[in-house]
């Protein structure tokens, strides 16, 4: 029995380019009987539920835009009941393929946001983290992230169709070496056909091994080391210890859109005098996020303010006040920070997140 696929395809600017093309792919397989597929119309969630639930498959294709906003608040793009696109979250998502669809176990993200050198975004690629943890934790055994490319769709697929691994078909998608390329999150050695055969008109690619885990040239990742060991931090995070986690979490969220924090926790290694590395990074860092949260102001993090604030003037460093959510009130700050605009956390609309990343990047995210 051939591998049965649903096709799912949300609106977008690109979604009638890349519907016609992710078609061609699939019916080239169709015809050569490795796979059945179908399109689940209309692109609504109350389509993507009784598609799923008419037509049961293994494998599920989700082509659409993908988004990260406040609180790692991630979302697909769908149409509502009159055509206009309406944004559903990833934990919605996941919770309705479990049910339209219990035995579903590997989805494919399909994002929109692919450039001609078929590589996706570093917004897309968190954003496509978000979707694949929310579809795990509901029980959807595999999630592969796969930016938009005709070629390497179909590779990817006639190798599910030929029974072999998630890991393996995510491997012969990658084949074209660009990066960041197709990744695996959850069980790469999941099968979705047991002792299927290759189909006559599908000729398998080059053997190319499965790895353990699968991994992908993250750009992003490389950005990071080099900045590292060039010590170019991008921001300062000055903050009360007791506030630390909520900083952490923002901490990895710069992170992976690139951007390089300081943080005590993560930069100051075991052993070593902690206050002249400390002020040498002070020195050279290309500014400085002042977090203000619950637990208010310690001794040490008014030090820090000063000190910042000092190079602030001497070269002209942002220094950004950011508010997290939880903090009361306005803070006791000196007099020079009150002038300067704020970031809260505590509200959600403007994004806060964007607006200090904003602030340390200097360019806002529609340039």
């Amino acid at each position: 029995m051939p591998l049965q696929v649903n096709l799912f395809i949300g609106p977008g600017p690109d979604s009638r380019a890349s519907g016609t093309a992710l078609s061609s792919a699939l019916d080239r397989l169709s015809a050569a009987q490795a796979i059945s597929w179908n399109r689940v119309v209309p692109a609504t969630e109350t389509g993507l539920r009784q598609g799923l639930a008419a037509r049961p498959c293994e494998l599920l294709l989700l082509a659409a835009n993908v988004n990260a906003s406040a609180a790692s608040y991630v979302t697909l793009t769908l149409e509502d009941s009159q055509g206009a696109p309406r944004s559903l979250n990833a934990q919605a998502l996941a919770q309705l393929l479990r049910q339209a669809a219990p035995g579903l176990n590997a989805v494919v993200l399909l994002p929109f946001d692919t450039d001609s050198a078929s590589r996706a975004s570093p917004r897309v690629i968190a954003a496509s983290r978000g979707v694949a943890d929310a579809l795990l934790g509901k029980g959807i055994a595999a999630v592969v992230a796969l930016p938009l490319a005709e070629q390497r769709l179909e590779r990817f697929v006639a190798a599910l169709a030929r029974g072999e691994a998630i890991g393996e078909a995510v491997a012969r998608a990658n084949l074209d070496g660009v990066s960041p390329a197709a990744v695996c999150v959850g069980d790469a050695s999941l099968r979705l056909l047991s002792n299927a055969q290759p189909a006559l008109n599908v000729a398998p690619p080059a053997s190319v091994p499965a790895p353990p885990v699968v991994a992908t040239i993250d750009p992003v990742a490389l950005a990071l080391r080099a900045k590292r060991q060039a010590a170019r931090f991008d921001v300062f995070l000055c903050h009360n210890s007791a506030d630390k986690p909520a900083v952490k979490l923002l901490g990895q969220r710069l992170k992976d859109r690139g951007i390089l924090p300081w943080l005590d926790e993560w930069e100051l290694p075991p052993g070593q005098p902690w206050q002249p590395l400390l002020e040498k990074q002070i020195q050279s860092i290309a500014s400085a996020a002042v977090f203000f949260g619950p637990a208010g102001i310690s001794p040490w993090h008014q030090q820090e303010m000063r000190g910042f604030i000092s190079e602030f003037v001497q070269r002209s460093a942002p220094v950004i006040p950011v508010l997290l959510a939880g903090a009361s009130g306005e803070p006791e700050v000196p007099l020079f920070m009150r002038q300067l605009t704020w970031v809260d956390f505590r509200r959600t609309d403007p994004d806060p997140f964007e607006r200090l990343v904003w602030g340390i990047t200097q360019q806002r995210g529609d340039e």
